[in-house]
């Protein structure tokens, strides 16, 4: 878990949890990001998308639950990389420049060539929402 900031790590957490609601094959690595959000919302008193100003401001590194989190992490994160990461046949997906509020995803196809016009580039972006109060 590299995040220092307490709002980041539930950004992330949130947006986890968004990606991989419904998806069957995902379930193990679904239900241990629940534990994390779990782990963090009991310490934190409430749902992680409503999180009052001072505790988003707050250091991870202080959190009683931080090793805990970041051991779910870590093996939510382990249970990914045991999934392929092909789609039929042979179209691939890269995610690039991931952070806390964007990634690019990356399709690209073997078929034929090994050009770069059989890629296809996403910029993806997150925020939370806005409910009129700043």
């Amino acid at each position: 878990m590299e995040t220092t900031s307490v709002d980041v790590l539930c950004s992330r957490l949130v947006l986890a949890q968004k990606l991989l609601k419904g998806k069957e094959k995902y379930t193990k690595v679904s239900e241990t990001v629940e534990d994390a959000v779990k782990c963090l919302e009991t310490e934190l008193y409430g749902p992680l998308t409503d999180l009052p100003s001072m505790k988003r401001r707050g250091n991870v590194i202080r959190l009683a639950s931080a090793p805990k989190v970041k051991d779910l992490c870590s093996s939510a994160l382990t249970l990914l990389d045991a999934f392929p990461v092909e789609m039929q046949g042979s179209t691939k997906i890269r995610f690039e420049d991931v952070d806390a509020t964007s990634l690019t995803l990356i399709l690209g196809s073997e078929e034929g060539t090994s050009s770069q016009g059989n890629l296809t580039h996403y910029r993806v972006w997150h925020r939370k929402e806005f409910n009129g109060t700043l």
